[in-house]
């Protein structure tokens, strides 16, 4: 099978988390000569079938008939796409022509509306482990390969060139309520220390600093970076925990933030539980889980006092999660595929 194109979203999608997406696309576009389309542009008839099994009872999607029509309209060429959630209807993401990258895959999603949605595919990627074990398990009619998730290669980090650090800790994204509770306590007992957190401002993203109220921006992706890379410790969760367990289903993806932390050159405050995902991505080279509050204030002030991360770690540890390692990974997934 041989790729023609990428479809992406950024051409209307500008929310925060996406430019994350974007770096990927342009790293497989780079590599394998994919040119970059408007994912809106895939299939005018693709778009009209979605809205109308959208509203249309099951017992009508369950006709495979009307799937194969509106299939025959999908654009012919063979395209790549990250698309964020599964589907549970047919749209050109299940086209034989699309090879789509589910991101976040939980496990209250309908497995027999996701089979049916993407049963013209000739392949269908899992971002996390843990689902696609649980699809494996579940029997999954479809051909499925685990594609884990990533950090562009223009992230990577130097030995030679660590960055300045002007905060103590920064907050970046979704809080996790114990991190955060563990993180007041120790203010009470080192009331000097500095952190950033963020709010959402009017529609945008503000960090602020907890000693001077000062308002940072981090809406835009190199604003982010540079408050992550000018911090010496960052707080980090997997996603399905202390709390998020009923969205998830039980699922606890590992996301490219905790990349992103590295790459800045960050220690890691993290909890996490042991599951496939975290064994993957090896996180406890990187990072304890921090389960208690004696563990979080030691961890911590080791990692406020001391001399930084061991950056050869990171840069090793990096070097198999950069976004080339996955388009090598995609042309050996492409080689199996006719």
């Amino acid at each position: 099978m041989r790729l023609e194109v990428i479809y992406t979203d950024r051409y209307f999608q500008d929310w925060p988390t996406w430019p994350l997406i974007y770096e990927w696309e342009d790293v497989f576009a780079e590599e394998l000569g994919l040119k970059l389309v408007d994912s809106n542009k895939a299939s005018v008839t693709a778009f009209y079938i979605d809205k109308v099994l959208r509203f249309s009872s099951r017992k009508l999607f369950g006709d495979n008939r009307l799937i194969i029509f509106a299939d025959k309209f999908i654009n012919k060429r063979q395209a790549f796409y990250f698309e964020l959630l599964p589907r549970s209807s047919f749209y050109f993401t299940g086209s034989k022509n699309t090879i789509p990258v589910i991101i976040d895959f939980w496990k209250s999603i309908d497995l027999n509306l996701f089979y049916n949605a993407y049963k013209n595919c000739k392949i269908v990627l899992i971002s996390n482990f843990q689902a696609y074990n649980y699809l494996k398990e579940c029997k999954c009619p479809l051909n499925i390969y685990h594609f884990p998730q990533s950090i562009a290669d223009k992230y990577k980090i130097s030995t030679d060139a660590p960055f300045k650090k002007t905060y103590d800790i920064i907050i970046p994204g979704r809080v996790d309520s114990i991190l955060w509770g563990f993180l007041k306590e120790y203010e009470k007992k080192f009331p000097d220390i500095e952190y950033l957190y963020r709010e959402d401002i009017n529609g945008k993203f503000v960090y602020i600093s907890n000693k001077t109220g000062i308002h940072y921006s981090g809406q835009e992706r190199e604003e982010y970076m540079n408050l992550l890379r000018a911090s010496k410790v960052t707080l980090y969760s997997t996603v399905g925990i202390d709390g998020d367990e009923v969205r998830t289903g039980g699922f606890s993806p590992v996301t490219p933030r905790f990349l992103e932390m590295i790459s800045a050159g960050c220690e890691i405050m993290a909890r996490y539980p042991a599951n496939e995902e975290t064994q993957y991505f090896e996180m406890e080279k990187i990072c304890i889980s921090c389960d208690d509050y004696l563990l979080f204030e030691n961890e911590l002030s080791k990692a406020l006092n001391g001399n930084g991360p061991d950056l050869k770690l990171y840069e090793n540890y990096l070097s198999k999660h950069h976004t080339s390692v996955r388009v090598g990974l995609l042309k050996k997934i492409l080689a199996q595929t006719r």
